[in-house]
């Protein structure tokens, strides 16, 4: 995103420019220009033949490095999320049951959870007679996976319960628009 025109809003007939210097750029000038001030001495020597102008400029570099590391791990857990989201089969069924129509099969897609949370608890006692300790991660993964299976009961009534008020409402809406109007 260039740093002089960030865009606000969430479409693109709202968004509006807004110019300015970037934060790095104005560190980057407050820092190089004024780093070598009698107020910004440093308290401590550094290395010879260095001065704290090197040392700040350093700073924004690594502060540079560190903006490019944060928008690589940004980029790797959105794509990872996404496959996460399109191949993992407890993903792609609570994405099915969050569908108007598939919002019924909330409740009885509780009941996934307990093979989740069953397995969990044999994985668990493999490790304890000895079982190799990466299994572990397989605890975690069913037992999140049975998490998931249980909110998913609660989640769906409460989505439905907001469908069918929507409906009703309508339906009262449109029969109160169709109904002839006495004078």
């Amino acid at each position: 995103m260039n740093s002089s025109a960030r865009s606000i809003g969430a479409s693109g007939s709202e968004a509006k420019k807004v110019s300015g210097p970037s934060l790095l750029s104005v560190l980057r000038r407050i820092l190089v220009t004024e780093a070598d001030t009698p107020s910004n001495a440093p308290l401590v020597a550094g290395p010879p033949g260095h001065s704290s102008t090197h040392r700040l400029v350093g700073v924004v570099y690594a502060m540079e490095r560190n903006d490019s590391v944060i928008r690589l791990l940004w980029t790797g857990s959105v794509l990872t999320r996404s496959f996460l989201r399109r191949y993992m089969p407890t993903n792609i069924l609570l994405d099915a049951i969050r569908t108007p129509r598939g919002l019924k099969w909330g409740v009885p897609a509780m009941l996934l959870a307990i093979p989740y949370f069953w397995i969990a608890a044999i994985l668990v006692q493999v490790i304890n007679d000895g079982g190799l300790a990466w299994l572990n991660v397989l605890i975690l993964l069913s037992i999140w996976n049975g998490l998931k299976m249980l909110w998913i009961g609660p989640l769906s009534l409460m989505l439905l319960a907001r469908i069918l008020r929507r409906r009703v409402y309508w339906r009262i809406a449109v029969s109160r628009s169709a109904s002839p109007r006495i004078a």
